[in-house]
């Protein structure tokens, strides 16, 4: 839990009697980004889990393919959320946070559904033991920087898309499974989505970090997600030349410096041809997809 010092002083964390009424709005920008994430709403059934077994090579790829989705779950963003919606007073984030965890059950149920067919076929569940040391030093990374909720915030908006990245880039990129493929982007969309609405927090905040601050904060994530993927290079060669992911990832720390209108640290630029990232233009770019889905047709 944020410590009540971390947030003193702060419009957007000040208890208010009508904390819980809407209109009218008073954070546009907060409420804009919502209704962005509201209009890209998707279902884990858009994406059926067809996996075809025929041939020895397939089930090799197969299984490092579970391997990898089942490292995609330690970096579950929940807990940070629900951390943030505890004391986070604007009616506009709440909105948004609601939202947001909606999709997070989403995204679980996604993974769950093809790790579920996977097993059926293929050894799942070896990677237990990572998930939960990869979960613990994302919890203790993330409380480094609890004592400032601007640095924090800046924490979370790049753990959401730096930690993971790697893991989303060898499957979009290398992954033959195409209902897999589609639904990672619109994870890795959603994303982009977050991190762009706590950038937005950020702007609001009375004691906002420095640019330095910022650059740090990035840079330490970018360090830590390249570590922890260093001794699994002739896993992600399965999928991409490994030797790209660097670079990679340093694009994802340039495009979050971006989005706080501070020099990028890295200058890189996406050595992937498949994947397009964006987080200004996440929401947007996922209205003219085929896989979301309208109200009348849940």
């Amino acid at each position: 839990m944020l410590p009540i010092q971390a947030i003193s002083g702060e419009p957007l964390f000040t208890p208010t009697s009508d904390r819980f009424v809407l209109f009218p709005i008073r954070y546009t920008d907060i409420w804009d980004k919502y209704k962005a994430l509201e209009s890209c709403f998707w279902v884990a059934g858009s994406f059926v889990p067809k996996i075809d077994t025929g041939n020895a090579t397939d089930l090799s790829q197969l299984e490092y393919i579970g391997r990898l989705l089942e490292a995609l779950i330690a970096f579950d963003p929940s807990t940070l959320f629900c951390q943030l919606s505890a004391v986070v007073q604007s009616a506009e984030a709440r909105a948004f946070l609601g939202f947001a965890g909606m999709l997070i059950n989403i995204h679980s149920e996604f993974l769950g559904n093809f790790l579920e067919v996977l097993s059926t076929t293929v050894p799942v569940g070896s990677a237990t033991h990572e998930i939960s040391i990869a979960s613990s030093s994302l919890d203790q990374w993330m409380a480094k920087w609890s004592g400032n909720i601007g640095e924090w915030m800046v924490a979370l908006a790049s753990a959401e898309l730096i930690f993971g990245s790697t893991l989303f880039a060898a499957l979009i990129e290398g992954c033959e499974v195409e209902q897999l493929r589609d639904g990672l982007k619109n994870m890795f969309r959603d994303r982009c989505a977050f991190a762009g609405f706590f950038v937005c927090l950020c702007g609001h905040l009375a004691d906002r970090p420095s640019p330095t601050t910022i650059q740090r904060i990035i840079t330490s994530a970018v360090s830590i997600e390249l570590d922890s993927v260093e001794g699994l290079t002739g896993l992600f060669d399965v999928f991409v030349n490994s030797s790209s992911l660097p670079a990679f990832v340093q694009f994802i720390g340039d495009l979050i410096a971006t989005e706080f209108n501070i020099d990028k640290p890295f200058g890189a630029t996406n050595p992937f041809d498949k994947f397009d990232v964006s987080i200004s233009g996440a929401t947007a770019a996922a209205k003219a997809t085929k896989f979301l889905v309208k109200a009348d047709e849940l």
